[in-house]
């Protein structure tokens, strides 16, 4: 859970202003190390959301704004425990057979 408080305070501080693309990128690269470590599958998944939408903008795909946007929505997300988002992988059971 402390991975995901990380990660969601260095999301904050770039959608801010108060960190560059740049810093972000370094955080989310120092954070997956730590991740690899002590795996915690809302900060794996946000960092992972994060590291695509810094992609797309580096490739010209999406502004740096829209980037943003999107973020500030994965924030929101990410305050939701997994469950309520729906079920793990793990859980969901294959159709029986006819």
């Amino acid at each position: 859970m402390e991975s995901l408080r990380n990660v969601q305070v260095t999301i904050k501080s770039y959608v801010a202003g108060a960190r560059s693309m740049a810093s972000l990128e370094e955080a989310l690269a120092e954070e997956s190390v730590v991740l690899a470590a002590t795996p915690d599958r809302q900060a794996s998944l946000l960092v992972g959301d994060a590291w695509r939408l810094v992609s797309e903008v580096g490739y010209g795909h999406r502004s740096e704004e829209s980037a943003k946007a999107e973020l500030r929505k994965l924030l929101v997300m990410a305050e939701r425990p997994i469950a309520a988002i729906g079920p793990s992988v793990d859980s969901i059971k294959a159709p029986s057979g006819r």
